[in-house]
């Protein structure tokens, strides 16, 4: 398992969110930093665990089968696909109404990164047929 391609998934689609480094053992003190103790294992700088939906593993699969840009892709239409059915079940009240909107706009952050990724990973290279071009009735 080669954990700095995870981690690199990781920070592409911002899980855990809000965590701009990721750091691999034991926790400290800096707060920007998540920590992974083990795997598939994550807390912060407070020792609270942080909520991912994708696991190492599965990462480590993917990158493997299908390359980092396209692990990342799947990751992430992992997350958009956990985060709904949270938002739907969350319809209940008034008061739980904005964090309704908490998490569609969770979901819609995590939509704007994965269109990124999916224009980005359209830009790979593509093989296609070629002809010599005919200018002035004879080849170049």
């Amino acid at each position: 398992m080669d954990i700095d391609k995870i981690f690199e998934v990781r920070l592409m689609i911002a899980e855990p969110s809000g965590y701009p480094i990721i750091i691999d053992g034991a926790v400290d003190d800096d707060e920007q930093a998540a920590y992974r103790v083990e795997e598939s294992k994550y807390f912060n700088s407070d020792s609270e665990r942080l909520v991912i939906y994708n696991s190492d593993t599965t990462i480590d699969n993917w990158i493997t089968l299908y390359g980092i840009n396209k692990a990342a892709i799947r990751a992430l239409k992992r997350i958009i696909a956990n985060i709904n059915p949270n938002a739907l079940s969350s319809m209940k009240s008034a008061s739980e109404t904005m964090q309704f909107a908490t998490l569609q706009a969770k979901k819609e952050y995590y939509q704007d990164i994965l269109s990124d990724l999916e224009s980005n990973d359209n830009l790979g290279s593509r093989m296609g047929q070629c002809v010599q071009p005919i200018i002035g009735g004879g080849y170049v």
